[in-house]
């Protein structure tokens, strides 16, 4: 009589095996699934930062490149109008609102004595924060009206000159620039190029910018922007959006910070 044998202990390890090999294919399809879904994932953000420049763009077009460069006359003949903000009564001019003028501020030290020149002064938003910290201030100013505004702070440290800034020869005499120059036709590359020329060695440049001087992609902006890098420690800082709304204009804005080499003693007052 030959004896019975139990096969059911040679199928468990066959049955076992199909599970582990079941399981591990689930597995590696959930993995492929994972890294499909992260690649989709990283092309979406790709077009999302796509969209969001070319937007930035636009808008920075719209509301930035039509503003007038602040020359008598030419105020009255662009006028643009907003169904849901303030519209400013004078569209060469949008005077910089209280955070503007602290996140500029903010960016350098001003101290007491330095010299720092505003070259489009407007009626003295910048000038007057930092008149508060004990520095002499030169205010250059085209428009006669805001001129006399200017004179109106009545400020020992404070002196007034009512010229078009690009007229004004470049003295390498100051230790701060602060500025928040015109926009209109990117004649802002022009103010912040002269206004440069006007950095005693070692000296510190912050200027109000539209968000173009970051992204925009025309020759002009990327000559800008190379420019900008040549001089060393260039940055830029996006403001909040619609920062300058309260002054009638939904512009984005940026900072730029540009710091004169400490041996470029070039046109310097000796």
């Amino acid at each position: 009589m030959g004896e019975t044998v139990d096969h059911t202990t040679e199928m468990v390890p066959y049955t076992r095996l199909r599970e582990i090999l079941g399981a591990r294919e689930a597995a590696l399809s959930t993995i492929d699934r994972a890294l499909d879904l992260m690649r989709r994932g990283a092309e979406l953000a790709r077009e999302a930062r796509d969209h969001a420049s070319q937007a930035h763009r636009v808008l920075a077009d719209y509301y930035g490149e039509v503003l007038p460069d602040g020359v008598p006359g030419h105020e009255e003949t662009l006028r643009r109008r907003s169904t849901t903000i303030a519209v400013s009564t004078d569209l060469a001019f949008y005077p910089s609102p209280p955070a503007v003028v602290q996140a500029v501020v903010h960016r350098v030290y001003v101290r007491e004595g330095d010299r720092v020149l505003e070259p489009s002064a407007g009626t003295g938003a910048l000038v007057r924060a930092v008149l508060g910290r004990g520095a002499a201030v030169h205010a250059v100013e085209v428009d006669p009206e805001r001129c006399d505004a200017l004179r109106g702070i009545r400020a020992p440290d404070l002196t007034v000159q009512q010229a078009n800034f690009l007229d004004v020869p470049a003295v390498a005499a100051f230790d701060v620039v602060l500025m928040n120059p015109p926009f209109h036709g990117r004649h802002w590359m022009a103010h912040v190029r002269h206004a440069y020329g006007f950095l005693a060695p070692g000296g510190r440049l912050v200027s109000v910018l539209p968000v173009t001087a970051e992204l925009g992609d025309t020759p002009e902006h990327e000559a800008f922007r190379a420019w900008a890098r040549t001089l060393g420690g260039a940055r830029f800082t996006d403001l909040p959006p619609e920062s300058f709304a309260a002054s009638g204009t939904r512009i984005n804005t940026v900072l730029l910070e540009l710091r004169r080499p400490a041996h470029d003693t070039t046109g310097a007052l000796q």
